[in-house]
């Protein structure tokens, strides 16, 4: 048996993010699709102990681009400093109460080198591969763009786990209100959802339970 996951990359995503690819045998980033305007592929929320969450947001260069906007392709803001805002927000915010500052260190040394060399989605799969060694998951991962897929939505994510031979596809909690349960029945595919793993863990971790950045906990 083989469980696939499925999702978006994140900048900076909550701990639920990837305690789904701690569970998983095969996790893969969907980076073929579109971006879609106010998702968290370009930000997350952070804030101090007990104080009101504000959003990290990486500006884009979208304008006259929707519609040819596949996450691998887009570029980040070149005219805004938002690097120097969102360091400063990290330092200011999580720096004081982090368990592990030098490893806070190593998230704003990635986001200081976007300004001199932009590219939005390597920072998020640099970002991501610094956190995934930190919380020591290895699960092998893959891009939905080396695949070739052809379809959308619920046909594609069926399409994606017959590709790799997928016998159950580990979805998030929304998963339900869109997925063709049908035509994953038809394939041999079995749902499963995060519903147990984010019961266990949201009074554990403070990003989960607010459904804050990963950061806030680290």
């Amino acid at each position: 048996m083989i469980k696939i996951g499925i999702n978006q990359p994140h900048y900076l995503p909550w701990r639920l993010y990837y305690e789904r690819i701690k569970e998983v045998d095969l996790h893969v980033v969907l980076d073929h699709v579109q971006f879609e305007k106010n998702s968290l592929v370009n930000r997350n929320r952070i804030c101090k102990l007990k104080q009101e969450p504000f959003f990290l947001t990486i500006p884009l260069e979208t304008k006259g681009k929707f519609g040819d906007l596949a996450i691998n392709k887009i570029s980040s803001s070149k005219t805004i400093n938002w690097q120097r805002k969102h360091i400063n927000s990290i330092k200011s915010n999580l720096y004081k109460y982090s368990k592990d500052q030098d490893f806070l260190m190593q998230i704003i040394d990635k986001i200081k080198c976007e300004r001199s060399h932009p590219d939005f989605f390597n920072l998020l799969v640099e970002l991501d591969k610094l956190i995934l060694n930190k919380l020591k998951i290895n699960t092998p991962i893959i891009f939905s763009s080396e695949l070739k897929i052809k379809k959308k939505k619920s046909e594609m994510i069926v399409e994606i786990c017959k590709s790799l031979g997928a016998n159950i596809y580990l979805s998030g909690p929304g998963g339900g209100t869109y997925l063709n349960k049908c035509e994953f029945s038809e394939n041999n595919i079995k749902i499963e959802y995060t519903n147990d793993i984010y019961q266990k863990i949201k009074n554990k971790y403070r990003s989960v339970y607010e459904k804050l950045s990963i950061l806030v906990d680290l």
